[in-house]
């Protein structure tokens, strides 16, 4: 065929492409112009689904055998519902019609064809397909034989053409073309003579290859899947329509094309590399005829998706079309490249090659001779009409949809081509969904503004969004088509159409494909039946087992302590006990249980199980040093059978008893504690099990991990167990738990279980048309138990859940936005795969609510065939954190709920019940207390029930990869737990599994051996079995921490310490024996001190611990002794990429004050500096840009998006140095004039003036917002910009201030700041103490320095070194007095301003960490000085210690008003700034600092002491209008006078010598 005639011409106008590692045609471009390699493994998704069909049909291979390829990953995934295709027939169908058809119409949108438009037209459909051996039916004809009649036609090769055709009602020629490996191209060829034969006016063209089920005899060539489609119509029409033109079909022969204007040749031949080879010299040898010119035909291959099989052809074409359209030559890299010689008129390039070419061809060529040669040729080009003004429409499903295709659109190159055109493409051309938005604009600027406006939430004029208020009256009266415009995006919002009439009635326009919005796929797969063989042999299962150990004989076995606290039993056994301990034991509290609380004596009491009880007991004892209590009031509880009355006694004897003693002695001290009880596991097959009991020993579990000062052990006895017994646990705490039976020794360890031990029925457990039960149903967890059930069993399927929920009858009707709507759709689903599900509202907990929805089952559904209990309902505190109330509720869905649904389902003679349990039952852990609880009483139950009602499953559960639990702690968990997460898949088929074993407990999953938890396995509640630890990979590298030693020896904490001490006071040696403070020593570099320890040695230490043990010695043995645990407070991490940011505590503050008096400069951080010298102001600017780049927080904005207040990191900038001239007496106007409000919202919040003076003299005056910025990220900024002025090397900062802001918000949502906030207040539970003062903000401020002579700071620095205290304490508790004196108050706040960087990773971090202390003063002058000067210090460092705990939370908890970011609670700051200045000059300049007058204060009097190299300077800022009685005048010499008072009489009273009276006189 020639169509040289245009009425003949194709025109390709839309592409489709679905490869490995593409799904779209940029994708693709992106892969060939980037030259990249495609051949990989075969998919790990696709590895379950080859090895069932190889298990099934008897194959030996697996899917590791399969060699390399380009494997399409997800050929499960699909959305049936975008197709109008029922879940199971979908699952049903062959995934090659499924891809097929999605590619279809991924090129009919990108055509500009909606379903809507096509829909009845003459479109033909022309689909090349090879198939290979028909797996995929033989697969359904095996597991759904039932199912025959559907599966039938989604099986049949020759249906692919026809399910296109049916799905979208096309009614022109639909035909399956098989030409071997040509069938792709050969589609083509009828598809044009279709259209030049007037068969169709729109053709569908393309192929696919696709190896479902890939065997190890695979091609040799590194097979490739993928599948190709493209949209043609004649090109006269084409135009006419304005349809996007990707190229020209000018030509298809059977022969070679050979003509000297062919610019570039595409080879694609069949079988192998050497037929390609042979095709080149058959052109060379045809073109050697036409043509003289050498090294000028640009040749290509495509070899990035290697053998592609039948749909090569097609994927040839498309790239063709692709490098017409982008006027780019990609690279292309061939074996044979060298046989190209220099006399060759061929050339073959190794980069991209920007070249507009007319026209190109493409040869096929096989082994057989047979040929296809196309040529194409560019697309036509058309006149662009001016930018009017137009609407811009977009929509979706929701509005994450909608604006992840914004962001798609604004990342597309053609939102730059003509912008009328782009308005009427995405108005009149591609599918209307029912989340909308309407732009009204004139040009493409104005489009990518509104449209990123939207993205930001601040949206601009003439922008329509659903679910936004609809704008009124914004037109101009006078403008026609304005009006009309805006009633049309009105309409459109509301949900009407725009009609091409109303738009485009005269104007010409021309189609522009953009990105749409992408399907929602899910797994549509044909799910295997039941195995009789072990069905996930990489995936182990273990258990806690108890190992007999016997005892260690020791001599020395004695009571070690010296005031025990005992809650007694009185059965014989205890009695006995009781009193050899009274015998033996200094000092012996005893306790009884009573029907209240009562006073027997004092050391004799009694409780009842209430929270009251145990606070009267414990205020009793707040005298007596308690070293060790022992809980035995538990160890006659017996199995709670059929009387709930007996399970809450039980818990009210046990668990509530340990948890109302643990919450009333706190973890201040170091106290020993010892449960003794019983029944809490089966130990020996004989055992009952009484599962409160059980409960009751893991929450010593928990506390042992979030409070490590207390030491606690649990022992579970028999009758046989002797009071010798007894005294040798109390000497060795190897293990947290240890049991007795028949006079052996039992200790748990996990081991894992041995399948082939495991007796296995092939029978399903499942019974086809039976009932089932799931409590928790609506959870993740329990909707994927429902959709297990449904797709491997027609069942019926009872959902309990406590919320309300819509009636069956109203799903229909909730449309995509509602609460509901997902769910309902996961429930439709689990009935069209013929099940059917009964939701009914219920709380387990509840008695006589669940016996009255046990009567409406029995006469609706019969009996229950199994229950699967997935409730749970606990907070993820600490224990500290939790009063009882949260505590009991957290706990009783899995305790009681437990027990009644098991209790109330009796009756149907169940043939299971399954727990959901957690590894957290197992590991234990910190933040989990309530859960763990509630776990490991259901394991035990488990263990109970089993032996008295029949099969019972406990399973203790990983995290699940779907749950947003998973995604809410991915990184964590990768770290943290014990046991890596798990898909559903493996979920669903290890749940199969333990219902058709023997297993009554197993933990699925594979143990992180790199996870913190396991490096921490002799502090488990547990040891590790022989057979688990040779599983671990570092088995011969890799040490566990030894009980009771640390990972670093004391020897190695002491050298790590002193270098820590060395480096931080700037020292070369120290004595271990020497105090800190003594040394020098001050507040802020203990701080970072602590924070280098934590890092270092990986203990978390507060800086009272360095306060309480001042040297290294101390230091060392107190963290050698006590902490054995990491903080649970986790590191600061690199945050995810993301557009936008949260705020900071002190950002938000500042935030909120900007919005309150946006024109204020109070929050503006200015320097002016003169500069002498050479400068070259080039090189400064671009040294401005590189610390720019640098600090990501120089270059953020601040925004509000959703109604939350965000930052937004900007990666392009423009900075530019304001330039001027001024004389040297206009420095300070100049300076006034130049320091402006910021606008937050936009960047950058930073500006950079330079005004020559004269010849070679400066002002550099710089300014930026105190959101980005505080003290010492100022000196941050000026080092970092002499150093890149300089030339000198800056190391990479590893964390931006972005990644500190999500840490911290973590921090606050994890709530582990309890205890600082607890700290605060209480130093404010008295109230907070007022100053009467002229607190009006006005007045004039006067600003004062002075230095301290260098022969007093020698004097102030001996005096605290022998008072071991900290320069800025001292000079501190000098102004404190001061100040009362000023304001004649003994009691009044400080604010204590401090760095707030937890990390010394961060020192080197630009941002607004700082936080101001509200340090409350309390002078009482019959106190000596020395003792003032101690409580001081401790005061402070106390302080620092808490000041994670943001001070502005701490007023809003106090109701404490603020005026803007001023507080009333202090009206004065005290700042110490240490920082270690370096050389920070300016290479060929001298500098010196301009002094800047404020016109504006944040309180009203500021201190400022600068400790440096040359001396101590203070300054002081005040407004005058604070004290109207009292001059500020002699500040200087009062404060001098004070120190030295306080130093010649420091062992004098305050009063004699401090006050004012007696420093007057």
């Amino acid at each position: 065929m020639h169509y040289s005639n245009i009425i003949n011409k194709i025109a390709v106008i839309g592409i489709g492409v679905k490869a490995a590692q593409c799904d779209d045609k940029r994708k693709f471009w992106d892969i060939i112009v980037n030259d990249l390699d495609c051949i990989q493994d075969f998919p790990l998704s696709r590895y379950i689904d080859t090895d069932d069909f190889n298990s099934i049909f008897k194959k030996s291979e697996c899917s590791s055998d399969i060699p390399k390829g380009a494997y399409l990953n997800d050929i499960d995934q699909f959305d049936s519902q975008a197709f109008g295709i029922t879940p199971t027939e979908a699952c049903l169908t062959d995934p090659s019609q499924k891809i097929i058809l999605k590619t279809a119409w991924d090129a009919l949108q990108d055509a500009g064809y909606s379903k809507k438009r096509i829909n009845g037209s003459r479109t033909g459909v022309f689909v090349g397909y090879n198939p290979t051996a028909p797996k995929f039916k033989e697969l359904t004809s095996v597991l759904k034989p039932l199912y025959s009649d559907i599966s039938y036609v989604g099986n049949m090769p020759s249906a692919l053409a026809g399910r296109i055709s049916y799905i979208f009602n096309l009614k022109g020629p639909s035909i399956v073309i098989n030409t071997s490996r040509s069938s792709s191209l050969s589609t083509v060829k009828y598809a044009c003579q279709s259209l030049i034969n007037d068969e169709c006016d729109l053709a569908i063209a393309g192929g696919i290859n696709l190896n479902i089920f890939p065997d190890r005899k695979v091609n040799e060539n590194n097979i490739g899947e993928g599948a190709g489609i493209i949209v043609l119509k004649k090109l006269c029409h084409a135009k006419i329509d304005g349809d996007y033109i990707y190229g020209v079909i000018n030509d298809c022969k059977n022969e070679n094309i050979i003509d000297e204007s062919i610019e570039y040749y595409e080879v694609c031949s069949s079988d192998n590399k050497a037929n390609e080879e042979t095709a080149v010299v058959s052109l060379e040898e045809s073109l050697a005829a036409v043509s003289q010119k050498k090294q000028y035909f640009a040749l290509g291959f495509l070899n990035n998706w290697g053998d592609l099989g039948s749909s090569g052809g097609i994927f040839s074409l498309i790239k063709c079309l692709l490098i017409l359209d982008n006027k780019i030559i990609p690279p292309c890299n061939v074996g044979f490249k060298n046989k190209i010689t220099v006399s060759s008129p061929f050339y073959v390039t190794d980069t991209c090659i920007p070249r507009k070419l007319k026209n190109c061809a493409i040869q096929w060529f096989e082994t057989t001779g047979k040929r296809l040669f196309f040529t194409l040729e560019e697309a036509p080009h058309y006149k662009v009409e001016n930018d009017m003004l137009d609407i811009f429409t977009l929509s979706a499903r929701n509005n994450r949809e909608l604006k992840n295709l914004i962001r798609n659109i604004l990342d597309d190159n053609n939102i730059n081509k003509p912008f009328n055109d782009l308005c009427y493409s995405v108005n009149l051309c591609r599918e209307h969904y029912k989340y909308r938005l309407a732009i009204l604009c004139r040009n493409n600027k104005e489009l990518k503004e509104k449209l990123n406006s939207v993205l930001t939430g601040s949206y601009f004029k003439h922008v329509f969004i659903t679910g936004q208020p609809i704008q009124k009256c914004l037109a101009n009266a006078n403008d026609s088509q304005e009006n009309n415009l805006l009633d049309i995006c009105r309409t459109y919002i509301a949900g009407g159409n725009i009609k091409s009439g109303s738009c485009y009635s005269s104007e010409k326009r021309h189609f522009i494909p953009l990105p749409v919005i992408e399907e929602n796929h899910t797994r549509c797969w044909i799910e295997p039946e039941a195995k009789c063989e072990v069905m996930f042999p990489d995936i182990p299962l273990s258990k806690l087992t108890w190992v007999n150990k016997r005892e260690i004989k020791k001599e020395d076995n004695h009571i070690k302590y010296n005031s025990l606290l005992i809650f007694k039993n009185h059965d014989d056994k205890s009695l006995e006990w009781f009193s050899e301990l009274r015998r033996q034991a200094k000092h012996i509290v005893e306790v009884d249980i009573g029907d209240h609380f009562e006073i027997i004596n004092r050391d004799h009491y009694k409780v009842n199980d209430c929270k009251k009880s145990y606070e009267l007991l414990f205020n009793e004892l707040k005298k007596i040093e308690i070293d060790c209590i022992i809980h035995m009031m538990s160890l006659d509880a017996e199995p709670s059978d059929e009387d709930i009355g007996v399970l809450n006694k039980n818990l009210g004897v046990g668990l509530y008893s340990l948890f109302h003693i643990y919450k009333n002695i706190g973890n201040t001290r170091r106290i020993a504690f010892y449960i003794l009880s019983s029944k809490t596991s089966k130990i020996i097959n004989t055992d009952p099990v009484c599962p409160e009991n059980a409960a009751l020993c893991a929450l010593g579990k928990s506390i042992m991990f979030e409070s490590p000062n207390l030491l606690f052990k649990c022992i579970d006895i028999d009758s046989s167990f002797q009071f010798t017994n007894l005294l040798y646990e109390f000497n060795n705490n190897e293990e947290y738990i240890v049991a007795y039976r028949k006079m052996d020794r039992y200790i748990q360890e996990l081991k894992a279980i041995n399948q082939k031990e495991i007796k296995y029925d092939p029978t399903p457990a499942v019974r086809k048309n039976g009932t089932y039960l799931i409590t928790g149903g609506l959870s993740d967890v329990g909707l994927k138990i429902a959709e297990f059930l449904s797709v491997n069993y027609q069942v019926n399927i009872i959902v309990l859940g406590r919320r309300s929920f819509p009636l069956k009858n109203r799903w229909s009707e909730i449309n995509r936005d509602e609460k509901y709507y997902n769910i309902i759709k996961r429930l439709i689903n689990i009935e069209i795969n013929g099940s059917y599900i009964y939701y009914y509202q219920s709380d387990i907990r509840d008695q006589v609510d669940l016996i009255k929805i046990k009567n409406i089952i029995q006469q609706k559904h019969g009996k229950i065939n199994g229950i699967f209990n997935c409730a749970s309902h606990s907070k993820s505190e600490r224990i500290n954190q939790m009063d009882f109330t949260d505590f009991s509720d957290s706990i009783s869905t899995k305790i009681h709920g437990t027990w009644l649904i098991d209790n109330i389902a009796q009756d149907n003679m169940l043939d299971f019940f399954v727990c959901f349990s957690s590894m957290f039952s197992i590991t234990g852990g910190i933040g989990e207390s309530a859960y763990i609880v509630a776990n490991n009483y259901i394991d035990a139950y488990s263990q109970y029930r089993n032996g008295i009602a029949g099969k019972t499953i406990s399973i203790n559960w990983p995290t699940w990869e779907s749950t947003e639990a998973y995604k809410k702690r991915e990184e964590q968990s990768a770290k943290v737990d014990l046991f890596y997460p798990i898909s559903d898949d493996i979920a669903m088929q290890s749940l199969r599994y333990c219902l058709q074993t023997n297993l009554t407990n197993a933990a699925v999953g594979k143990i992180n051996f790199n996870s913190n938890t396991f490096k921490l396995a002799n502090y488990l509640p547990f040891k590790f079995s022989k057979d688990i630890l040779n599983l671990n990979p570092l088995n011969h590298d890799h040490r566990l921490m030894p009980k009771n030693e640390v990972l670093i020896n004391p020897e190695n904490i002491s050298k790590t310490i002193e270098r820590i001490w060395l480096s931080e006071l700037g020292m070369h040696e120290l004595i271990l024996d020497e105090d800190f403070f003594s040394l020098g020593g001050d507040s802020l570099i203990i701080f970072n001190i602590a924070n280098k320890i934590n890092e270092e040695i990986g203990y978390s230490i507060k800086i009272q611990d360095i306060f309480e043990y001042p040297t290294i010695n101390k230091l060392s043995k107190y963290i050698n002794d006590n902490y054995l645990r990491s903080s649970a407070i986790p590191s600061i991490k690199t945050a995810n990429d993301n557009e936008y940011y949260p705020l900071t505590k002190p950002q938000l503050n500042l935030f909120v004050s900007y919005k309150l008096n946006p024109l204020s400069t109070m929050y503006n951080l200015n320097t002016a500096i003169t500069m002498t010298g050479d400068l070259d102001v080039i090189k400064l600017e671009k040294a401005f840009n590189q610390l720019i780049y640098r600090h990501e927080i120089l270059r953020t904005s601040f925004h509000i998006v959703n109604n939350e207040i965000t930052q937004k990191v900007h990666s392009n900038f423009t900075f530019n140095i304001n330039r001027y001239q001024i004389s040297k007496s206009n420095i300070d106007k100049f300076i006034r004039d130049n320091i402006k409000p910021f606008k937050l919202e936009e960047p950058l919040l930073l500006r950079v003036h330079l005004a020559e003076l004269d010849k070679n003299e400066w002002l550099l005056l710089y300014d930026m917002h105190h959101i980005i910025s505080d003290g010492i990220s100022s000196e941050i900024f000026i080092t970092d910009l002499m150093k890149i002025y300089n030339n000198d090397l800056l190391s990479q900062l590893k964390i931006q201030y972005k990644d500190y802001a999500v840490w911290q918000k973590g921090i606050y949502e994890m709530n582990v700041l309890h205890e600082q906030e607890k700290y605060w207040l209480n130093m404010f539970e008295s109230g907070v103490p007022k100053v009467n003062c002229n607190n009006n903000g006005k007045g004039k401020i006067i600003t004062y320095h002075f230095d301290i002579l260098n022969e007093t700071v020698q004097q102030i620095k001996e005096f605290i070194r022998q008072h071991a205290m900290s320069l800025s304490n001292f000079l501190l508790a000098g102004y404190a007095v001061l100040y009362s004196q000023w304001i004649k108050e003994q009691d009044f706040v400080i604010g204590l301003p401090v760095s707030g960087r937890p990390n010394s990773t961060l020192n080197n971090v630009m941002g607004m960490f700082v936080n101001v202390l509200p340090l409350r003063i309390e002078i009482d002058y019959e106190k000596t000085i020395t003792e003032y000067l101690d409580e001081m210090q401790k005061r402070v460092i106390y302080s620092i210690s808490n000041q994670d705990y943001y001070t502005y939370d701490l007023f809003a908890r106090l109701n404490i008003p603020t005026k803007g970011d001023e507080s009333i609670m202090y009206h004065t700051t005290f700042s110490v700034q240490n920082w270690k200045k370096e050389n920070n000059m300016l290479t060929g300049l001298n500098i010196k600092k301009h002094q800047i007058n404020k016109n504006e204060l944040q309180n009203d009097i500021m201190i400022h002491i600068d400790d440096s190299n040359n001396g101590i300077r203070v300054g002081i800022e005040y407004r005058d209008s604070f004290l109207i009685n009292h001059s500020f005048c002699d500040f200087e010499k009062d404060y001098l006078t004070l120190l030295y008072d306080i130093m010649r009489f420091s062992d004098c009273k305050m009063g004699k010598y401090l006050t004012q009276t007696e420093r007057n006189k």
